[in-house]
């Protein structure tokens, strides 16, 4: 809402769970305040505008008044459970089991892992989609294994950590073979196995004003150079009451060179098989 005077404009991807506003402004004296509601989500409700709210938003302000995630952050909606865990850069054992686990030998990891973020999509049909660093920085190695070979080392590798990841997709096939069973179905040759599509993404939809039941910022890994290079692999995701659309972003600046930017997007339309 608006009011004479000092304005507040709230983000619309940041729940509110209810507001209580006395006011603040211009020539009357008013103040705002507002309350957040902790109640677990299930549906909403578009025709009336009230909606249940999650119950851990967990998100808040940092010193610059921007909104991040205060650790955790769940929602379970119309057979879909979405869930995001932000922890600070992992270090000591953390970052020693990461490099055992990749193989790295002498090359060093970015200067900032996330190790213990997490971004996930499960389906009650046992498909997930989930985004690691572990699994963003294997498709690194992967990749500066063909590049480099067996010349590897501290000083010898791919500085700017590019990767092909994608994201994971994961079938549980034992929940789809039983879905097949009670629907008296019969499985495919490529059962199981994510396919190409040809499907553009909606924009028009996308676009749209709505409710946003669930969104999260969480960051695999970084790395920031001496000269102001940077480089960036995060992820995002929102889901609005008959949608959802997640981003997986790999970036890199390149002083006096430029900047690289490759984008994976998942869409799903709500009941939409």
């Amino acid at each position: 809402a608006k009011v004479r005077g000092p304005e507040t404009a709230w983000p619309s991807i940041f729940p509110l769970a209810a507001s209580k506003v006395v006011c603040s402004g211009g020539s009357s004296s008013l103040r705002h305040s507002v309350v957040f509601a902790m109640a677990r989500v299930v549906e909403g409700d578009a025709r009336t505008g009230t909606w249940a709210r999650p119950a851990t938003p967990q998100m808040g302000t940092d010193a610059d008044g921007q909104f991040v995630s205060r650790g955790w952050n769940e929602l379970e909606h119309k057979g879909w459970v979405f869930k995001a865990r932000t922890r600070p850069p992992s270090g000591g054992a953390a970052a020693a089991d990461l490099r055992d686990a990749l193989s790295l030998g002498p090359v060093p990891l970015p200067q900032k892992v996330y190790a213990e973020n997490l971004l996930e999509c499960s389906h009650e049909s046992g498909v997930k989609i989930e985004f690691t660093a572990e699994a963003a920085l294997g498709g690194w190695q992967s990749a500066q294994q063909k590049e480099f070979g067996g010349s590897l080392s501290a000083e010898n590798f791919d500085r700017h950590f590019n990767t092909p990841y994608a994201g994971s997709i994961v079938v549980d096939k034992d929940k789809l073979r039983e879905k097949l069973r009670m629907a008296r179905k019969i499985e495919a040759p490529d059962f199981g196995v994510p396919g190409a599509s040809r499907e553009k993404l909606p924009m028009d939809l996308l676009q749209q004003r709505g409710h946003i039941h669930f969104y999260d910022q969480v960051e695999l890994f970084g790395e920031a150079f001496a000269d102001g290079g940077q480089v960036l692999c995060e992820t995002k995701a929102r889901v609005m009451d008959d949608c959802f659309l997640v981003l997986l972003r790999y970036f890199i600046v390149k002083p006096n060179s430029g900047v690289h930017m490759r984008d994976v997007r998942y869409f799903h339309k709500v009941w939409h098989r």
